[in-house]
């Protein structure tokens, strides 16, 4: 199985949002071979919440001030070691076997070069999404 390195630029700045990121983290560490990933979070500092993505991350970033998404982005996409990039918003839920559709996908789609998945509202999303 390829590794794959997952992005998840965050920036924490209240209660509600702190929530949300972690049951995005939940999601993916209850995901079907979440031993190959390799999280890599970049903290575009945010004013809480800080010292547990540290605890979880394998490679994590603390930038200094709010740098935006994109740079965030190319901060951890730099770090990641993984065969396969997976860049990820930090207010979203994965499917349990979001991994086996991304190694099917790309094992059966040669020129295949990037992947997005259906998204929904996070408050509309069941928790068998």
């Amino acid at each position: 199985m390829k590794k794959i390195s997952i992005i998840i630029p965050a920036w924490i700045r209240n209660d509600e949002l702190y929530g949300l990121t972690n049951r995005t983290l939940a999601s993916f560490f209850q995901s079907r071979g979440w031993d190959k990933c390799e999280l890599v979070v970049v903290d575009n500092a945010s004013p809480i919440g800080g010292d547990q993505l540290l605890k979880i991350s394998d490679i994590y970033v603390r930038n200094k001030v709010n740098l935006g998404y994109p740079k965030a982005v190319n901060q951890g996409i730099k770090l990641a070691s993984g065969d396969l990039i997976v860049v990820a918003n930090d207010d979203i839920r994965v499917s349990p076997n979001w991994i086996d559709v991304t190694l099917e996908s790309f094992r059966h789609i040669k020129k295949l070069g990037s992947l997005h998945f259906k998204m929904v509202r996070y408050d509309l999303a069941t928790e068998a999404v």
